[in-house]
């Protein structure tokens, strides 16, 4: 290890904290926005053994937030697993990654989550979070959810995010009442389900589309509080990582709820009785293939 290059590093948590750093291996689903973000902060914190799936290539409307993307990308649809990957090699050419240019629900995708020993999600629809949370559960994997928010009310416009961190058995996105249940119901449904519902209720799902709002800055924040929560998480930094931490950008802070997980928690309670093909099987019989 180069002592020299992480010397102000060693400062704050020794050698033996940047060699824990260094043996973490860790897999990234979503290289998007916060993906890229958290590609890039972990390497440059010493991270060396990577996973990264995403099933997305780069468009000319990622140009405001993928870190990393150059403007050729655009025209090659180069995948976004590859651009990060790119990236990291830039800054540490030793790295060993392994990309997956599918979902985490493919084949190699649940592979690569169970090879890993944490899991950082930085997706942004919510069923994919919950079954992300529902693997994080059932094979005891540290994991940390990232998530920006922006919304208007009124003439207020209001903007932030918040990172869940699960390292035990105690608590999970389900049970912190951190996913919106509407949401996942209808990422999970069928296309067909989809339609009936559009066609039941009068909605146009082109009118509802997919996509909110993001913001290279906002990004980078959330990507660096979840960074900074694994440092103290692997390094052994005197206190125990936070469970919950929200941004508020429109007043400027980082604050930790106080939050409690609801008891007798689905997931929560199933830890550490998983076997990821098994999980992967599952999912794919199931709801999970229409998950993007």
């Amino acid at each position: 290890m180069d002592l020299e290059r992480f010397d102000r590093q060693l400062l704050l948590f020794g050698q033996a904290g940047q060699e824990k750093i260094a043996d973490t291996r860790v897999v990234i689903s979503g290289l998007g926005g916060t993906g890229s973000h958290t590609a890039q902060q972990l390497t440059f914190l010493g991270v060396r053994k990577f996973g990264l799936i995403d099933a997305d290539h780069a468009t000319k409307s990622s140009r405001n937030r993928l870190i990393g993307m150059r403007p050729f990308d655009v025209e090659a649809k180069t995948p976004k697993v590859v651009i990060a990957e790119r990236m990291i090699r830039e800054i540490e050419p030793e790295a060993d990654i392994t990309i997956v240019n599918d979902t985490f629900l493919s084949e190699a995708g649940a592979a690569e989550l169970a090879r890993r020993s944490t899991i950082f999600g930085c997706m942004d629809r919510d069923g994919a979070r919950l079954l992300l949370n529902e693997f994080a559960c059932a094979y005891n994997r540290p994991y940390f959810d990232i998530a920006t928010d922006t919304d208007k009310d009124g003439g207020r416009v209001t903007f932030g995010g918040r990172l869940m961190v699960r390292t035990g058995g105690d608590a999970c996105l389900y049970c912190m009442d951190l996913l919106d249940r509407q949401a996942v119901r209808r990422d999970l449904a069928s296309p067909e389900r989809r339609d009936e519902e559009d066609a039941m209720y009068g909605v146009r799902r082109d009118v509802l589309g997919d996509r909110g709002p993001s913001v290279v800055a906002l990004n980078g924040i959330l990507a660096s509080i979840a960074v900074t929560e694994f440092m103290v998480f692997v390094t052994g930094v005197p206190r125990a990582p936070k469970r919950l931490l929200r941004y508020d950008g429109a007043r400027g802070i980082v604050n930790e709820p106080r939050d409690q997980p609801q008891s007798d928690c689905p997931y929560c309670t199933q830890a550490g009785t998983g076997d990821a093909e098994d999980w992967a099987r599952h999912i794919r019989a199931g709801l999970g293939r229409w998950v993007r």
